[in-house]
């Protein structure tokens, strides 16, 4: 393992900056592919308090490599526990902090950023649930854009862009309806951006959504 020496180069009050070096070596310790590797088997053994215990027995710089690298890559969120884990882990501010150039600056980021992994897990499972969702009502031709994206929301651009990709990917006869519903529902004419016009004009060709697109 390296030395402590090349541990940090320095500290600041938000957490320690070590090295690349340092972080290479790290990685390729025993000690820690090891560690990896029983908290790979709690993940897929769905065991999340085990996960919890064997986090809380390591030190806190392998601690964050070893969920940095579990949350990199895909993970199941059917279970709600996992998602409570994952929302712990996202607001936390990891310690371990790298100093590189970049664009001719000297920037500080996290060694082991893994709060932004649990986010970007986080981010995965909703999006797969709203495509879930959305696929169903247009199958059954229930969806009301109107309903689905509201302007003052919250989560309007998450909606926005799966409603965009869903229209992309669909049939232009199974858009017939949609289209109606932008020329004969006022509440449309509110929307802060027309991304959902231009794709639904793209994919049905109809004229009349091509108007009202070229008229706002």
């Amino acid at each position: 393992m390296p030395s402590r020496a090349a541990v940090t180069e320095a500290s600041t009050p938000s957490g320690q900056i070590v090295t690349q070096a340092f972080i290479d070596g790290l990685l390729e310790t025993p000690s820690t592919q090891q560690a990896m590797a029983i908290a790979f088997q709690r993940q897929m053994a769905d065991d999340i308090d085990g996960l919890r215990a064997h986090l809380q027995s390591l030190s806190p710089l392998i601690q964050e490599a070893t969920l940095f690298r579990l949350l990199s890559t895909p993970t199941r969120l059917d279970n709600p526990d996992w998602r409570t884990f994952l929302r712990d882990l996202s607001h936390q501010q990891p310690h371990f902090l790298l100093r590189h150039q970049q664009d001719g600056y000297w920037v500080t980021t996290p060694a082991f950023h893994y709060a932004a992994a649990a986010r970007q897990q986080l981010n995965r499972y909703q999006h797969e649930q709203l495509t879930q969702e959305l696929g169903m009502l247009l199958s059954y031709r229930q969806l009301v854009i109107a309903d689905w994206v509201k302007p003052d929301g919250a989560d309007y651009a998450r909606r926005r862009d799966a409603l965009v990709a869903m229209i992309g990917d669909y049939e232009a006869n199974g858009l017939a309806y949609l289209a109606e519903q932008y020329l004969h529902d006022p509440r449309l004419l509110w929307l802060p951006d027309n991304a959902i016009l231009a794709v639904l004009a793209e994919k049905t060709q109809h004229p009349e959504l091509y108007a009202r697109l070229w008229r706002v």
